[in-house]
């Protein structure tokens, strides 16, 4: 007698996303695997979203929410709608290659998420640039520093393991880093999560990326840490580092704009909260340096 085969629900949350959606949906569609369900969810888009995802007709769930919920509660929205053994989430800008969920399932299990490698695309979904992928250390790591590329929109989980993490964090400021605090939500419960051998994961870099300024980062990365801390997802004896970390990005990003304020600031928060003892001491004193320069003339 055979194994039953799992059954899955790929999730899409879309905002205002209809010149990208279609090309998502059609790389589900195209899997050598196929999804048993795709759900879309309409994030109260106002532009020609919902014409394209009729389109599709039948072989798409299309969820509408009236409201803007944002990605992490249309992803939790788009679960809810599911009825399947697993549940994978791809963003609406992004897509997959044909062999993604196939290569998932065969390492998916009970209390085991699966991510995979990503390359990145530009805005005419041309690939350029080489594999991003986790370090072997990437599950370690995790508790300072977001080490998972591409998470949001790879990620292949146990509907019931997700349930039990909580799901994606809803608050709006987060959403940008909810991919984050899933996976240490995910890790809390009990989940391994491990990564796919090939890049299956394109994802689009263009100027609608809504995590692109440096003032939207600071935000959602700021207000992760205060879930994290609330929540006690990472062990004390890390806190410290993964506050200098977090702290260090964002002065890099800031100096990066020009921004010397901001780059001042989180420098300084940096160096007082350890960043002397890691690694990223290195952005953390060149961003203070260079915004001390320049913040005081």
């Amino acid at each position: 007698m055979s194994t039953p085969q799992p059954t899955v629900t790929v999730v899409i949350p879309a905002h205002n996303r209809a010149d990208h959606v279609g090309e998502a949906i059609e790389s589900v569609l195209s899997q050598t695997r196929p999804a048993d369900r795709i759900v879309v969810v309409d994030d109260a888009s106002t532009d020609a979203t919902p014409t394209v995802l009729r389109s599709f007709g039948a072989r798409i769930t299309a969820v509408r929410s009236d409201v803007n919920i944002e990605r992490g509660a249309a992803r939790n929205l788009g679960v809810r709608h599911s009825d399947t053994d697993y549940v994978a989430f791809l963003d609406s800008d992004d897509r997959w290659a044909a062999g993604k969920l196939g290569e998932q399932l065969r390492l998916a299990a009970p209390r085991r998420a699966v991510v995979t490698p990503m390359r990145q695309m530009d805005g005419h979904g041309d690939l350029y640039g080489g594999v991003l992928r986790a370090a072997p250390d990437a599950i370690t790591r995790l508790s300072v520093e977001n080490s998972f590329p591409g998470a949001g929109s790879s990620l292949l989980v146990s509907r019931e393991d997700f349930a039990a993490a909580g799901g994606f964090p809803e608050q709006r400021e987060v959403q940008g880093s909810e991919d984050w605090v899933l996976l240490l939500r995910l890790r809390a419960a009990g989940v391994q999560i491990v990564t796919t051998q090939h890049p299956t994961l394109h994802v689009r870099i263009h100027a609608a990326n809504s995590t692109g300024s440096a003032e939207t980062v600071e935000r959602c990365m700021l207000s992760a840490l205060d879930v994290i801390d609330q929540e006690e997802l990472v062990p004390a004896s890390a806190r410290p580092e993964l506050h200098a970390r977090t702290r260090a990005v964002l002065a890099a990003m800031h100096a990066r704009d020009r921004s010397w304020p901001r780059a001042y600031r989180h420098s300084r928060a940096a160096w007082a909260t350890g960043a002397r003892r890691i690694a990223a001491v290195g952005s953390a004193r060149a961003a203070l340096s260079a915004a001390r320069s320049l913040y005081r003339g």
